[in-house]
């Protein structure tokens, strides 16, 4: 069937990653936890966690820029293995604290190394893949690490109530093992910048013009402003979806306990994880022909409905049947970002591009805690629901007028990619 004919044939580094990724999203056990284990376990308030996830995702920012320009600096492999390696020690401390104070720590430095690598992966499946075949292999990518994630969520919630160390160490042992996957198995293609001016003779010049690529992809992506309102619209869409598991834990926990709520926590996600895997396939296939602004419309579309109904019910089982509807808009997001990125990314910046979309992703979690915790200190969660249907509503406009320009400047014979505007007379 073509919903699974699509994945053949694709390149074998990739199929190498997808089953790292699986391993890893197995144990991601944190993210799901972070805002209970602020409260319920370290007893802090919900306005501190929400700063401290705000901190947390600031951190995120900083790695995805640093990882981003190193990996096209020195090289993809160099970077996933020493990032992995330090996230792994850094996680089996965590493990040790994980009831003191000095766990925010370790929950900082995760998610500083967890963005760094993400951009590095997604150039290599760049660097691997051509236009014919690239929407497959971010696909196929995005359904693995569900795959994992949707295995993960079935043990997250029991772990996290009863054997609460285990949430770090199991992370740990996921990031432990996809490093040994990547140092063995993952054949890095790119040539980093350094080598190549060796090997095309490096002279003073190069060696300025190299100083210079710094800073120079930000003034590119700047000048680009379809994927700079691409980049807001994701920013917006990502504030939305970390109300999922920033809000809905703190919702439940007075109402259900703190034992059902995890469990309810964990089933929402197994939920998530499991429409993903079912729901890729056909997705990848019904918007391969979509340009990604308007599949990123209609994610935006879809959130409004999910979140609008949400700001009409208190009801935990309306929350878990609502999740494969903002599946859908997860989906498509996640798997047209990178795409529509390493579209506009030439190809001596193609990781720093990828950073971008860590940084949207970064800097919509960074402000979600922040701006919602402070919401809800005058205003009830249904409220709460309909201002994260509103924002989501906001995406959808700034998209559409993205979509707008686009279809303009086509007509015009226009463009602005990669930073450079052009007309034809």
């Amino acid at each position: 069937m073509d919903f699974i004919s699509q994945y053949k044939g694709l390149p074998r580094g990739v199929y190498v990653l997808c089953g790292a990724r699986i391993i890893t999203a197995m144990g991601m056990f944190i993210f799901s936890f972070t805002s209970l284990i602020l409260t319920s376990i370290l007893g802090f308030s919900e306005v501190f966690a929400g700063y401290v996830l705000m901190c947390s995702s600031i951190c995120g920012i900083a790695g995805a820029l640093l990882f981003g320009r190193l990996a096209d600096v020195i090289g993809r492999k160099k970077v996933l293995v020493t990032a992995m390696s330090l996230g792994t020690l850094n996680l089996f401390i965590g493990g040790l604290i994980c009831r003191t104070p000095w766990v925010i720590a370790v929950i900082l430095l995760t998610n500083f190394l967890f963005s760094g690598v993400l951009p590095t992966f997604a150039a290599l499946v760049t660097d691997w893949s051509n236009e014919s075949n690239r929407s497959q292999c971010f696909s196929l990518l995005w359904l693995c690490i569900n795959l994992g994630f949707s295995v993960g969520q079935v043990f997250a919630g029991v772990l996290f109530y009863n054997y609460y160390p285990l949430i770090f160490w199991g992370q740990g042992l996921g990031w432990l093992l996809c490093m040994i996957i990547v140092a063995l198995f993952i054949k890095d293609e790119f040539v980093p910048e350094k080598k190549r001016c060796t090997t095309e003779g490096s002279t003073d010049t190069d060696a300025s013009r190299l100083q210079s690529h710094r800073w120079q992809f930000l003034h590119m992506a700047v000048r680009d402003k379809t994927l700079l309102g691409f980049i807001l619209t994701l920013i917006l869409l990502v504030f939305a979806h970390t109300q999922i598991s920033f809000m809905i834990p703190l919702q439940f926990k007075n109402v259900l306990g703190l034992e059902q709520c995890s469990l309810m926590v964990s089933h929402l996600w197994l939920i998530n994880g499991i429409c993903c895997v079912i729901f890729t396939p056909f997705l990848t296939l019904l918007i391969k022909k979509w340009k990604p602004i308007r599949s990123i419309l209609a994610a935006s579309l879809v959130f409004v409905l999910a979140f609008g109904i949400y700001a009409l019910s208190n009801s935990p089982s309306v929350y878990l049947a609502l999740v494969p509807l903002w599946t859908c808009g997860e989906i498509i997001y996640n798997t047209t970002g990178g795409i529509f990125i390493a579209s506009r990314a030439p190809e001596a910046f193609r990781a720093r591009y990828q950073s971008l979309n860590s940084f949207a992703v970064s800097f919509g979690q960074c402000t979600a805690p922040m701006i919602m915790s402070h919401y809800l200190l005058t205003h009830g969660y249904l409220s709460g629901w309909l201002l994260v249907a509103l924002v989501c509503l906001a995406a959808a406009l700034l998209i559409a007028l993205v979509y707008r320009r686009e279809k303009r400047l086509a007509a015009d014979g226009c463009s602005d990619s990669a930073g450079e505007t052009s007309c034809c007379s």
